[in-house]
């Protein structure tokens, strides 16, 4: 604007129009790869290697890569998250006892690979941050931009992953937390202005 075919006579009407920009940058991703673990590997204490339990099923049957709500979780397995008693309802499995019970220790003597082979899909994630601007020359030499950022322009709730311990079955799949960007007080949208003067 202000330029070109837009151009107008008047300067006053190419400033007021001219030098308005919009950026922004858009994150979309699947879920990270998770893994189902067991403290110590074989009660070798602290320091030891994490023992990665392997899926007796495909992991695709399994599940994972979503947050499904309202879960209550059963046979103790999940439980932490019973909305009833206070819990978040999230979980990244609809059923996760069936999916704890998809998983079983490594056995040394007939398994080639640990768990980490077969991995289930974590939290996805879709984030946008946009820009509105406008520059300003005021003389020759000198201009003033007045910007707005919008972190988190949408408002979409980032969940941070769970915890999938074996040793911890009542926390297996639970969803209670959401990803907070560094120097952020929260992840909800967040807006911030300002104005710079180069000469």
């Amino acid at each position: 604007f202000g330029k070109g075919i837009f151009k107008s006579s008047h300067s006053w009407v190419n400033t007021a129009v001219g030098g308005w920009y919009v950026s922004g940058i858009i994150q979309a991703s699947s879920g990270l790869p998770l893994t189902v673990t067991e403290g110590d590997a074989y009660g070798g204490g602290t320091g030891a290697a994490t023992m990665y339990l392997v899926p007796t099923v495909s992991t695709d049957q399994i599940g994972g890569g979503n947050v499904n709500s309202g879960v209550g979780g059963s046979g103790s397995v999940g439980t932490t998250g019973n909305p009833a008693k206070g819990g978040s309802g999230l979980n990244l499995f609809a059923n996760p006892a069936t999916a704890f019970a998809d998983f079983r220790p490594l056995l040394i003597s007939q398994d080639g690979s640990e768990g980490r082979a077969n991995p289930v899909r974590g939290v996805p994630l879709v984030n946008t941050d946009l820009r509105f601007g406008k520059e300003t020359h005021i003389t020759e030499r000198m201009r003033a931009e007045l910007s707005a950022d919008f972190f988190n322009a949408f408002n979409n709730v980032s969940f941070a992953n769970p915890t999938l311990s074996y040793t911890s079955p009542a926390t297996f799949g639970v969803i209670n937390s959401e990803i907070v960007p560094g120097n952020r007080l929260s992840g909800s949208r967040w807006i911030q202005l300002g104005l710079r003067v180069s000469f």
